[in-house]
């Protein structure tokens, strides 16, 4: 569940930022998200005497990602969940018969300019929409952000659910999870090593009785 709770102060414009508190598992997969970003990106050149957590510019750029954060949640919590899905249901549908009555079928983009040029204003929506505007407020922010959304998230999310191999690694990976076989696979406890003894039915073939052992070994 997601909560409101306290609100803090946004040192770059000073509005009150409502702080939302999020499931502490996600919460722990952004903190590492953002310490990677920050090790890759930012330790290469920033290196202070203090340690990770007491450096200034690591405390204010998660200050920064956290408000972020809780913004975005905010706004998607607005939003009309199935009034979306049955929209974007309605659009592949009349896009899989529009692409089934057409003989020849053309690529919307001609070129990879076109395709980054389109993922840049939807860059310039998402942020507009998502984040708060202390991050896109100034036109250097904005355009920054829009670029590493564009080509380090867009188009390379495109790519890569586009792509056959991984298609077609979800799909397999999507019917080993939900098969029966599966399922009883992991129900289904080994069976116990056999005994001598079957339901009191007698010994199996398998098992050969002591004395005929003792014949073979004498004849030998």
């Amino acid at each position: 569940e997601i909560n409101h709770t306290n609100s803090a102060v946004d040192a770059a414009d000073g509005k009150v930022q409502s702080s939302i508190e999020l499931d502490p598992s996600l919460r722990q997969s952004l903190t590492k998200v953002f310490e990677c970003t920050y090790s890759q990106f930012i330790l290469l050149w920033y290196i202070p005497p203090e340690p990770r957590e007491d450096q200034p510019l690591y405390k204010t750029l998660l200050n920064e990602f956290n408000m972020m954060v809780d913004h975005a949640v905010g706004k998607f919590r607005q939003l009309d969940i199935t009034r979306i899905e049955l929209g974007l249901i309605r659009i592949l549908t009349v896009h899989l018969r529009a692409v089934k009555k057409e003989k020849k079928r053309e690529k919307i983009f001609l070129t990879r300019h076109e395709e980054v040029c389109f993922l840049r204003r939807t860059s310039e929506a998402l942020i507009y929409h998502l984040l708060p505007d202390s991050l896109w407020k100034l036109n250097c922010y904005r355009h920054i952000l829009k670029e590493v959304v564009t080509l380090k998230v867009l188009e390379e999310m495109i790519n890569t659910v586009c792509d056959a191999d991984f298609i077609n690694q979800a799909l397999i990976t999507f019917l080993d999870e939900d098969s029966p076989e599966t399922n009883e696979a992991k129900v289904i406890p080994e069976a116990p090593p056999k005994t001598g003894d079957d339901d009191g039915r007698g010994k199996p073939e398998f098992n050969i009785p002591k004395e005929k052992e003792k014949k073979k070994s004498n004849k030998k």
